[in-house]
């Protein structure tokens, strides 16, 4: 009895395990889709939509939409049926170290 219990509960810590290992891996999927968003983001402040559009596919990703307000680029991105977005705005201009 004790064998058959043991071997029961040897077989959902494996069940359990997998499930993490999947959860995990879906996590790291998630961060790396926000990460390409980000990336597309900024491509689209500093380029245009095509460049965007191109670096969302060179991170094997598609750029599913792009929205302007004044100088703030929002991108939306799908990778893997996962689906992100990310905003991102010209950086202000620093003034260089001796400048008036």
């Amino acid at each position: 009895m004790s064998v058959v219990l043991l071997a029961g509960v040897a077989v959902v810590a494996v069940v359990a395990a997998a499930g993490l290992g999947r959860a995990a891996g879906a996590t790291r999927q998630v961060a790396r889709v926000q990460a390409v968003a980000d990336l597309v983001a900024g491509a689209a402040v500093v380029a245009d939509t095509d460049g965007a559009r191109r670096v969302a596919a060179a991170n094997g990703a598609t750029l599913a939409g792009v929205r302007s307000s004044g100088d703030v680029v929002t991108v939306a991105v799908t990778a893997g049926g996962i689906s992100r977005s990310a905003t991102a705005r010209p950086a202000e201009p620093t003034a260089s170290p001796g400048a008036p």
